[in-house]
């Protein structure tokens, strides 16, 4: 049975500036191996839910990002979080029919609304999926981990203490790591999932086989 979440919940985004952003609570979303209430940001459309298999929708016009010269400044992306009260290990697969350049699913970790960072998975502007991270602290710093030519890809976000790691499995099988950056936090972090959607229509992605161990 499918459980929509009710409602709409509509943000923002400007160009040159902070982005507003619009936080509401999920009562009628549960994960399973989440042990911690969900809350979204910016959700213009229904979050789906079933078979613990979360589906977000991305409309154009969005993305998650800081210029490296401050610029510009996009956080309008949909978003659903928790907020672990300490170090955690959470990994999900990541799936979606990407068809513009930096279409992509993501977990990030988020401090506040300068220090950030998140794992992604996106096409890239060659037209082929691949890995990408980016590390906001006033502005991102973004890389590339090469191409995966696949409509799916697990990743996975660790934290001990104030040190963060991405990791994901090239082969399929073995967890590899692609980055590892301090950011301090003395409050808990929101970790989650968010969606982009910069020059498509709009972009759906489905995250499932969620992993969450404290």
């Amino acid at each position: 049975m499918q459980n929509k979440i009710s409602g709409i919940f509509m943000g923002s985004w400007l160009l040159c500036s902070a982005a507003a952003v619009l936080a509401e609570p999920l009562p009628a979303i549960k994960l399973a191996a989440v042990p911690y209430a969900l809350n979204s940001e910016n959700l213009t459309t229904n979050a789906q839910l079933e078979k613990e298999r979360l589906t977000i929708t991305a409309r154009k016009g969005t993305d998650f990002f800081i210029s490296p010269d401050g610029a510009q400044v996009f956080t309008n992306t949909p978003k659903v979080y928790f907020e672990p009260k300490g170090d955690f290990a959470f990994s999900a697969q990541v799936s979606g029919k990407f068809t513009h350049a930096y279409d992509g699913g993501a977990l990030y970790v988020y401090v506040d609304a300068t220090h950030w960072a998140k794992l992604l998975f996106e096409q890239f502007d060659s037209g082929t999926n691949g890995i990408g991270t980016l590390v906001t602290k006033g502005v991102s710093d973004d890389a590339h981990h090469g191409e995966y030519k696949s409509d799916t890809a697990y990743l996975k976000i660790t934290r001990q203490g104030s040190i963060f790691s991405f990791f994901w499995p090239p082969d399929g099988k073995q967890w590899a790591s692609v980055r590892r950056f301090g950011m301090d936090a003395t409050q808990p972090v929101k970790v989650g999932f968010s969606v982009q959607s910069p020059t498509s229509v709009s972009t759906s992605v489905v995250f499932s086989d969620l992993q969450f161990k404290e």
